[in-house]
């Protein structure tokens, strides 16, 4: 499974499991609703991922997966192409 998986220590008595987005890297707790022993999870249907409610309401609105190795790439190939303009200057990394 994509994603990140966890558990976190918020102080002493609080303590919750955590997931982490796989379009936004976001991490959000795992809560279960009052009553209900399950726990809802948005999963990406293209990239079968557990996403965050931003990037899942983004997705119902887009139909568009775009998960956060695929927005690097963009953002990295967008640098160079600029960099080969001459509009942004080349980044030591």
């Amino acid at each position: 499974m994509r994603g990140s998986r966890g558990y976190v220590s918020n102080g002493p008595g609080v303590e919750a499991d955590v997931a982490g987005c796989a379009h936004c890297r976001a991490q959000f707790e795992l809560r279960p609703a009052k009553g209900c022993e399950s726990v809802r999870v948005d999963r990406c249907g293209a990239c079968d991922a557990p996403i965050c409610l931003r990037c899942a309401a983004e997705l119902a609105r887009t139909l568009k997966c775009v998960p956060f190795e695929k927005r690097l790439d963009v953002l990295e190939s967008r640098h160079r192409l600029r960099v080969a303009a001459g509009v942004e200057p080349r980044r030591n990394v």
